[in-house]
């Protein structure tokens, strides 16, 4: 399947690749990626790629597969940070949070995301924006994020899928 990218100049074409690439300012697009999340205590790197005068409207996370985190320490958590580093660090875009409290099952579907600050369970925290956070960019860039499972190894796996939402301004 051809790659398809949607340009100010060039309008709608098809070019070698896969998948779509919207450069028109004034189209709000999302991209994804889904991660597995292994059992054992660790980070799960991700980075999303984004056009020339892109800005960042929210980030959203999803749960494709449940997962169980322990409850054995305080800290049995998953957190989640976004940035410009490949650790999700550097410039902070979204603040390290505990999306998953400890002794929590997240369920298929449950969802969380900046803009309108669901929780996937009570008791878990929704991503946030840092004030000042570099959410648009002149130039093409690529921003990371990391989910990190901390102290004990989670009681089951799972995946989650990150959903980027941006327009080119």
């Amino acid at each position: 399947m051809p790659q398809v990218k949607i340009t100010d100049t060039q309008g709608l074409f098809q070019q070698p690749g896969t998948g779509v690439i919207v450069e028109s300012k004034g189209l709000l697009c999302t991209k994804q990626e889904d991660k597995s999340i292994a059992v054992t205590v660790g980070a799960t790197n991700g980075s999303i790629s984004l056009p020339a005068g892109a800005i960042i409207e929210d980030v959203t996370i999803v749960c494709i597969d449940s997962l169980t985190t322990a409850n054995a320490n305080n800290d049995d958590e998953i957190e989640f940070r976004m940035g410009t580093n490949s650790d999700g660090s550097g410039q902070e875009i979204i603040a390290l949070a505990n999306i998953v409290e400890r002794n929590k099952v997240i369920p298929v579907g449950a969802s969380t995301s900046v803009k309108n600050g669901n929780l996937l369970l009570a008791g878990c925290a929704a991503p946030a924006f840092v004030a000042g956070a570099p959410l648009h960019s002149a130039a093409a860039r690529t921003v990371f994020y990391r989910y990190e499972v901390t102290q004990t190894a989670l009681v089951a796996a799972g995946a989650l899928r990150l959903v980027l939402t941006y327009s080119v301004i």
